[in-house]
């Protein structure tokens, strides 16, 4: 028997359930970077994924009784534009693949690829999520954006409004672009999370060891830990977030200065000893009529950085600022626009780069 759902067509039978979901999301946008003595690139154009990741994913669930359930996850994601896999490397269900069993009482273990906490977690405190391109928290807290392969992961049931997590893997390689490819780091993910009225507030922390160094001349252990708390007072939702980066940035790629071909001071996923960054994030959500949101956010990481940047720069505090608006047309479908603006990109002192998109987004 196939069931249409608000979001997803779900197929069930005798206590069985698989769910086909996923999100179409296009439009255009213009991306400006401008590096001193290196230089600068400019593109306009179509653009897919400006709000959120384009992806498709099955979501299936069997009671087992007693309470119990298995369930499962598969979730790939593409480019709309080209329909092709969004990670070359990986061609099919690139951004999760678990599956587990889970009950209402003692809560769920997973196994698989599958989010970190900091993803899972962080993403609803900042208006703009992970998503919004430029305007993601991610650009900042670079452990909000992480998955990891082979994590064996626990999650405990809602007590009062408490929802912990803890996941574990020894092969925790992300994907492209990252000097953690291989299986051979480690990864723990903890987390906490608080949600009850106008309150939600979370906690979380990753540690990935046996990660390489720039020179891949010796190896490592990566820390990244975030507090975060948003409050909705009903004509302004506000969003606090402070966090820590030590001995190197855990986080997913290094395409934050485009193709210019610069080295990042500080990259992505590499072993970078006594290295210590401070986050920061300051956001508002504004309703605006009775379909419309009108959304902005600050951010910043300041690094002890000594080393020269690209093109003989010095080192300074990035800061992004950030402002969109979306208007729901449904439930499942929505207008979006955004602008940011990040100085100091990737710590480079007056590394200047820009984003404006304008698009839709549709679930299903």
């Amino acid at each position: 028997m196939a069931l249409c759902t608000a979001s997803g067509l779900a197929f069930a039978q005798a206590g069985t359930s698989v769910t086909l979901y996923g999100t179409v999301d296009g439009g255009v946008q213009y991306q400006s970077i401008k590096i001193p003595n290196i230089g600068s690139q400019s593109r306009t154009g179509a653009h897919s994924g400006g709000q959120t990741g384009d992806r498709w994913g099955l979501r299936g669930s069997e009671d087992l009784g007693g309470g119990w359930r298995a369930l499962f996850t598969l979730e790939a994601g593409y480019t709309l534009q080209t329909g092709q896999h969004a990670d070359t490397q990986r061609t099919a269900f690139n951004r999760q693949a678990f599956l587990g069993l889970g009950s209402k009482d003692w809560g769920t273990l997973t196994l698989g690829r599958q989010y970190g906490q900091g993803f899972l977690y962080f993403s609803g405190i900042g208006p703009f999520g992970n998503g919004f391109g430029l305007g993601s928290q991610s650009v900042a807290f670079g452990s909000s954006l992480v998955r990891y392969d082979g994590m064996a992961k626990y999650e405990t049931p809602n007590v009062g409004g408490f929802t912990g997590a803890i996941g574990y893997s020894n092969e925790a390689g992300f994907g492209a672009g990252t000097a953690w490819d291989d299986t051979s780091a480690t990864a723990l993910a903890i987390g906490l999370r608080y949600a009850g009225g106008p309150l939600s507030a979370i906690a979380t922390f990753d540690r990935l060891a046996r990660v390489q160094t720039p020179a891949n001349d010796g190896t490592g252990t990566l820390k990244a830990w975030i507090v975060g708390a948003a409050y909705d007072f009903e004509i302004l939702k506000l969003s606090l977030a402070y966090g820590q980066d030590i001995d190197g940035r855990i986080a997913a790629g290094n395409t934050l200065l485009g193709s210019l071909g610069a080295a990042l001071p500080a990259p992505n996923g590499r072993y970078l000893e006594g290295f210590k960054a401070h986050n920061y994030l300051v956001g508002a959500t504004v309703p605006v009529g009775r379909a419309g949101k009108l959304l902005g956010a600050w951010s910043a990481s300041d690094s002890n950085l000594d080393v020269p940047a690209p093109g003989g720069n010095g080192i300074a505090t990035q800061h992004g600022f950030s402002l969109g608006y979306t208007y729901e047309l449904s439930k499942r479908t929505n207008l979006y626009a955004i602008g940011t603006y990040l100085r100091n990109a990737a710590y480079i002192d007056d590394a200047r780069s820009q984003e404006y998109r304008v698009g839709i987004l549709h679930r299903f």
